[in-house]
């Protein structure tokens, strides 16, 4: 389920309203780090780092993560 749903994500960040990703790309750089702040997530190198996890999902979530620093 978190392939999918990871998947469908980063799929709207790319797709969807381009006119305004960048008010998009903050709000889901913030969710992440709030569900890390909460202790959903211990740490999302769990995600990048996940063998099962498709390895262009693994991309997207350092390309986010990276250009907003919500990632190490």
């Amino acid at each position: 389920m978190t392939n999918t749903l990871l998947e469908f994500l980063l799929f709207l960040l790319d797709n969807y309203d381009m006119e305004h990703k960048d008010i998009i790309v903050k709000g889901v750089s913030s969710a992440f780090r709030l569900l890390e702040s909460k202790g959903v997530i211990q740490s999302f190198d769990v995600l990048t780092s996940c063998p099962t996890l498709c390895p262009s999902l693994k991309e997207g979530l350092r390309k986010l993560g990276g250009s907003k620093g919500f990632l190490p």
